[in-house]
C-alpha cells in the first residue's frame, strides 16, 4: 500500500460527485497491489474511497469464518457508502485488491458532514446503491435458477486469472450455494470433460469456449 497526499488531481472524478468545492487538503490518493485488503469487516471507517482504477473484490464472513462473495471486479463507485448512508463507524464487508488499484480516500469523519450536506455527492451515491441493489437481484435470482454446474462455470470465468482459477474451495463452495463435496464432483467432471486441468497452482482453463457454454453465458 502506498499513500500520496491528494494534489488537484482527478478533478473530473471530483466534479462527477459534487466534490470541487470542498477542500481537499484531507484528501489522499492511495494505491494497493493484488491482494491487498482497502477494507476489512468490523473494522473502524477510516475512509469513503472513490475508485479511480483497479478491480475489487467485496465479501462478507460468516459465523464460520469463511468468506462469501457478494461482488467481483467492481471498477467504480464508492466504498464505504453502506455505513456512510446508515452512520455507521464500522465496516460491514471486506473488500480486496483483484488488480493494482488506485482509490481517492476521504477521510470518513471529518468529511462525513459536509458530505451528508451535499446534494450532488449523496444523489450520486444513492444512483451508485441503486445499481449494486439491481445486481444484487440479478445475483439472487442467478443462484435461483441456474444449475450448481452453470453457478460454478460463471464463478470460474469471474474469478479465474491468467486462465488458472485458484480460490479456497470452502469460500467458492459457499459462495456459489453447494457443499463443499458436490463442488469437487462438479470439478472432476469438467476435467474429464476436458474444460479444466487440475494443476499444483489451481485448476487451469483448457476449453474457455465450453466453459463459457456451460455457464450459459
Amino acid at each position: 500500500m502506498k499513500i500520496n497526499q491528494y494534489k488537484n488531481e482527478y478533478t473530473k472524478l471530483l466534479s462527477k460527485y459534487g466534490l470541487l468545492g470542498l477542500n481537499t487538503d484531507g484528501f489522499y490518493l492511495i494505491e494497493y497491489d493484488y491482494g491487498e485488503t482497502l477494507m476489512e469487516t468490523g473494522s473502524q471507517m477510516k475512509y469513503i474511497m472513490i475508485i479511480i482504477k483497479g478491480e475489487t473484490r467485496v465479501s462478507t464472513t460468516s459465523a464460520n469464518g469463511r468468506n462469501l462473495i457478494l461482488s467481483y471486479y467492481v471498477q467504480e463507485g464508492i466504498l464505504g457508502d453502506l455505513e456512510f448512508m446508515t452512520n455507521e463507524d464500522y465496516v460491514f464487508n471486506t473488500v480486496t485488491a483483484q488488480s493494482p488499484t488506485l482509490v481517492l480516500a476521504i477521510p470518513y469523519q471529518e468529511y462525513r458532514l459536509s458530505l451528508m450536506n451535499n446534494l450532488v455527492f449523496i444523489r450520486k451515491l444513492a444512483q451508485d446503491l441503486a445499481f449494486k441493489t439491481m445486481d444484487n437481484s440479478n445475483n439472487y435470482t442467478e443462484r435461483s435458477l441456474l444449475s450448481a454446474e452453470a453457478r460454478l462455470c460463471r464463478y470460474i470465468i469471474a474469478t479465474s486469472r491468467n486462465n488458472i482459477f485458484m480460490e479456497i474451495m470452502n469460500d467458492v463452495a459457499m459462495s456459489t450455494g453447494m457443499s463443499y463435496r458436490h463442488l469437487h464432483r462438479i470439478l472432476a467432471k469438467l476435467c474429464k470433460e476436458e474444460v479444466l486441468e487440475k494443476r499444483v497452482n489451481g485448476y487451469y482453463i483448457l476449453d474457455e469456449k465450453k466453459l463459457k457454454s456451460l455457464a450459459e453465458l
